[in-house]
């Protein structure tokens, strides 16, 4: 199984709404223990190997820039010629609740840029697991492109930890018991409630 989170690269985006992706492969990485993973770079990509329970799985941020996400997906695929059911897309989603998680097998992109471009490259049929950003709850002061690219706010971040450990808790639920079962038991569901 390969777990690609979405975000941009370089550190002045890593703590941004549009790099929730990302930011939890990291997380993912700390909490199963870094020092299983034998850790790999090529120009499109930086990506993690191990197993877990007798199955492999890798990790992958892609190193482009959100808009180019297909693109390196896209090479991914190409070197270590996998199907498009063998992966997951990790990406932050302004339609939902900030702490809110949603799983969806195929579809459109919903406006989401990277998403585009992953369909524009691999096809609309793939899974993904949605982090809920929560534009629609703010006061809309600035753009939707402004408000991916700015920091959570304060009470966010407080609770980030707790977000990313649910979202690792029902990503090692996905890899056990597969798309239909996760869907059936955590779409629309709040880390809070």
């Amino acid at each position: 199984m390969h777990l690609f989170g979405l975000g941009n690269p370089g550190e002045k985006y890593f703590f941004t709404r549009h790099n929730s992706g990302s930011r939890f492969i990291d997380f993912f990485l700390l909490r199963l223990g870094k020092e299983k993973f034998s850790i790999h770079r090529n120009h499109h990509s930086i990506y993690y190997k191990t197993k877990i329970n007798n199955e492999s799985l890798t990790l992958v941020k892609p190193l482009t820039f959100m808009n180019l996400s297909g693109k390196s997906i896209l090479a991914f695929k190409t070197k270590y010629k996998f199907s498009n059911e063998n992966m997951l897309v990790i990406y932050d989603d302004v339609y939902l609740n900030f702490g809110t998680i949603k799983f969806r097998g195929e579809g459109g992109s919903g406006g989401h840029n990277g998403i585009q471009s992953i369909i524009d490259n691999i096809g609309k049929k793939f899974n993904r697991l949605k982090m809920g950003i929560g534009y629609e709850k703010l006061n809309h002061k600035l753009s939707l492109a402004k408000f991916v690219l700015e920091k959570f706010t304060r009470e966010e971040e407080a609770k980030m930890n707790a977000y990313l450990e649910f979202i690792t808790k029902i990503v090692m639920n996905y890899l056990q018991f597969g798309l239909t079962h996760s869907m059936q038991k955590y779409n629309n569901v709040n880390f809070e409630s």
